[in-house]
């Protein structure tokens, strides 16, 4: 895995690479993929996974869930269990179910790996509430009886290039 120094060292080099693009200016692929390498990186690819992983990492360090799981009791479907991506569960299920696989998921990311990146960006990954719902409070639906808990500052831009919804093309890092 990629230390945050080189991941970090990274998203510079594709920052101004970015800024050059943008500028109107065509930048060398071949020097930018270089430099990558340089820094210890195999290819775009493996850049981008691992810094993709360091912000799961860094999310999983820095939040934690508190609450107890209502399954959205009373209120329209579309809070902890559908937004949280728990999309298999469904009301009939018990809430202690539902608590087991989100108090899973925070060891889980700890200690992946790029070899579990798929996992990561999928449904199953309660974590993935934190960017499908970045525009509202607390990183939740409304009404939802969970909350994320920040445990800690993060230490990288935990937003870079991640992108909304595991379907969604747009990435945080273009904008």
């Amino acid at each position: 895995m990629a230390t945050i120094k080189q991941v970090l060292s990274g998203r510079a080099l594709i920052g101004a690479y970015r800024t050059t693009s943008k500028s109107g200016i065509q930048p060398d692929d071949a020097k930018l993929l270089s430099d990558l390498q340089a820094l210890g990186f195999a290819s775009f690819q493996d850049f981008f996974d691992q810094s993709e992983l360091a912000n799961w990492k860094e999310l999983a360090r820095c939040y934690t869930w508190e609450g107890t799981c209502d399954l959205c009791a009373g209120r329209q479907r579309g809070c902890c269990v559908e937004s949280a991506n728990f999309g298999w569960y469904t009301a009939s299920k018990q809430r202690h179910e539902v608590e087991k696989v989100i108090g899973s998921v925070r060891q889980r990311i700890q200690s992946a790996t790029v070899a579990h990146l798929d996992s990561l960006r999928s449904r199953a990954n309660g974590y993935r509430i934190f960017y499908n719902w970045r525009h509202s409070p607390n990183h939740l639906p409304p009404n939802c009886a969970y909350r994320l808990v920040k445990l800690a500052e993060p230490s990288i831009d935990i937003y870079w290039n991640m992108s909304t919804s595991p379907d969604d093309s747009e990435h945080l890092g273009d904008d």
